[in-house]
């Protein structure tokens, strides 16, 4: 997916062109820089749509990738200090995402993925972090996926802590086929129902 940042003060707001549920997404977004001619005409500010970009001014794709998820507008994170909340523009909408930058120097944490025994299928909707906003300063919504092995008979949710697994794999040994997961952890809000 192409993040267009338009490189002008007359816009500070870059421009996405695809959002969740669209098959083409991903929270990782390839920067492309736009070199803005002021002198093309009939140019309506701010440009909110990707194909409004006026097609004479060049575009530089960079080797940069943000990880930016785009969320609804009311979502929140469990620490606010590790990403803002930013506006970008998606046909014509103002969209929000999270602007998480990795920190270097900041070893990648563990995201244990449960497997049966036997099959090796995988046990959804039960894997367990080593870490999170709340308790690691060091915090990265990137994590290294891997597996650990559990009973064909395991029950989801008998597990619920990192700290709970026995001997679990270390990176340096057992990383899932250098496999990376960006999941970034952040609260909902939830409608409450009065009652009388």
């Amino acid at each position: 997916a192409k993040m267009y940042v338009l490189q002008t003060t007359a816009q500070r707001v870059p421009i996405i062109d695809t959002v969740p549920g669209n098959t083409d997404y991903s929270d990782l977004w390839h920067v492309v820089h736009v070199t803005v001619d002021a002198s093309t005409p009939n140019v309506s500010w701010p440009i909110r749509t990707a194909s409004d970009i006026p097609t004479a001014w060049a575009r530089s794709i960079t080797g940069t990738y943000l990880n930016c998820p785009v969320v609804n507008a009311n979502s929140s994170l469990e620490n606010p200090l590790h990403a803002a909340k930013v506006p970008v523009f998606y046909r014509g909408q103002t969209r929000y995402c999270f602007n998480f930058s990795y920190a270097p120097g900041c070893a990648l944490k563990p995201a244990f993925t449960l497997q049966r025994d036997g099959d090796r299928s995988f046990v959804r909707g039960n894997d367990l972090f080593s870490h999170g906003p709340a308790t690691d300063i060091a915090y990265s919504p990137f994590m290294w996926l891997m597996p650990f092995g559990v009973p064909q008979q395991y029950q989801t949710g008998a597990l619920r802590s990192a700290g709970a697994l026995v001997s679990p794999p270390t990176i340096a040994t057992s990383p899932s086929g250098s496999v990376f997961a960006n999941r970034p952890l952040v609260h909902e809000q939830t409608a409450m129902r009065a009652t009388n």
